[in-house]
Formats: C-alpha cells, sequence, structure tokens
C-alpha cells in the first residue's frame, strides 16, 4: 500500500469536518468568469444569464455587471469570502468552491439569498 501524499490526506481531514471549514481554493480567480447558473432564494433565475465577474490579480480589482452596469472596484479574499469596497450590495461574497473550471459564490442582497455558479469565460 502506498502513502498518501499529507495534503490529500489534509484535505480529506478537512472535508470531514462540515460546513464550518472554509473550501479549499484549488485555482487563481484571475480572468472573466460568465453566469452558468443563479439562484434566488434557492429558486433558480434567469435575470443573471449575463452577468460576468473579471478578476484582476495584478491590481486586485474585480469588475462586474451584476447590478446591471459595468463597475469596477478593488477586492481581496479573506477566510473564505471575496471582500469588495464596491456598492453595499456587492461588498461581501462567500468563496464556496474556486477550481479551474467553477467559481461558485453565495451572497445576500436585500433579504434574498443568492448563489451564483460561474464559469471561465471563453475556457481556460
Amino acid at each position: 500500500m502506498r502513502a498518501l501524499p499529507a495534503a490529500t490526506l489534509i484535505l480529506g481531514a478537512l472535508a470531514a469536518c462540515g460546513p464550518d471549514v472554509e473550501p479549499a481554493i484549488a485555482a487563481s480567480e484571475q480572468g472573466r468568469w460568465q453566469m452558468l447558473a443563479a439562484t434566488r432564494d434557492g429558486t433558480p433565475t434567469a435575470l443573471l444569464d449575463s452577468a460576468y465577474f473579471g478578476f484582476d490579480t495584478s491590481s486586485a480589482e474585480l469588475t462586474t455587471n451584476l447590478l446591471g452596469e459595468d463597475m469596477a472596484m478593488t477586492y481581496r479574499i479573506e477566510e473564505g469570502a471575496v471582500l469588495t469596497d464596491g456598492p453595499e450590495e456587492l461588498q461581501r461574497f462567500r468563496l464556496r468552491e474556486l477550481t479551474d473550471t467553477t467559481l461558485v459564490l453565495t451572497t445576500t442582497i436585500q433579504g434574498s439569498s443568492f448563489e451564483f455558479e460561474l464559469r471561465p469565460a471563453g475556457g481556460r
């Protein structure tokens, strides 16, 4: 029997701990991500089908059209959250998943919970 790498064992142990454990970040957020699916209070919504998030890790700038028009703001990732200096509705997103092919963000806007599943624009 081969020994498993330490990282595999640690990730497995963290996954078994439950939802309070911060998600593993397996990729960079760099680039433009387009909306694949969105839910509002658990119900799918097509209103955000053309929404995108663009992350520039070199300048720490996030661009998005989530509120209907293009806007840019600075951002940082801290303790499993994307924090911005943008409008109140865009100041905090929980980072649920980040891989080379998937970015999942959750947030609350005007009392409604949203989940956004995004994929890289133009592929990676």
